[in-house]
């Protein structure tokens, strides 16, 4: 699994183009709590974006689902959306599921939107509007849990999108039926 993550990300990478010196010093503004370990960046412009939509659009051939959609009415949807960030961290057992989510409720001011700990054992989501109004912060904790049930290892997932897509217009494009129905019959 981690060489078809790797291999993903050497090939988005190869297609972005080249990143300017502002791009290039754009630090991560996902904040990594106490004792986390930053596995996996990723940090893309919505310029970097519309080249990704350009670049898979002229590969998809035939009924596939990338085929079916609208380039520009992906773009469209895209909004005032600036840039995407997104995170994976380890995090070892010297933590609760509750503090990261504070920890980055505190570290990200703005409106919670969602939170949630009575999931699964060990693991919880919370989703921030930033402050203002710069975008969302979502953030997923899951923990394996050793024999004793206390948490063994740690995993954050995090995405922060500075602006905003147009969610009306992202569920128009997936829920047309001619996507539903390239995607549920993919391999068919």
């Amino acid at each position: 699994m981690r060489h078809l993550i790797a291999a993903f990300v050497m090939v988005i990478g190869a297609a972005f183009p080249v990143l300017g010196d502002v791009q290039a010093q754009q630090p991560l503004a996902i904040p990594t709590p106490p004792g986390a370990t930053v596995v996996t960046e990723l940090n893309v412009s919505k310029e970097q974006l519309l080249a990704q939509m350009d670049f898979i659009s002229s590969f998809a051939t035939g009924d596939s689902w990338a085929s079916i959609l609208d380039a520009e009415k992906l773009k469209d949807a895209l909004g005032t959306l600036e840039r995407v960030q997104f995170a994976e961290m380890k995090l070892g057992a010297n933590y609760s599921t509750r503090d990261v989510l504070d920890f980055f409720g505190k570290q990200v001011s703005g409106r919670r939107i969602f939170y949630n700990i009575d999931g699964n054992p060990g693991g919880g989501m919370i989703l921030l509007a930033t402050g203002n109004n710069q975008g969302y912060l979502g953030v997923i904790v899951r923990s394996e849990k050793k024999a004793d049930d206390k948490p063994a290892q740690g995993k954050i997932t995090a995405v922060r999108l500075f602006g905003f897509p147009d969610i009306s217009k992202i569920i128009a494009i997936i829920a047309d039926p001619k996507v539903i129905m390239s995607i549920l019959t993919k391999g068919k």
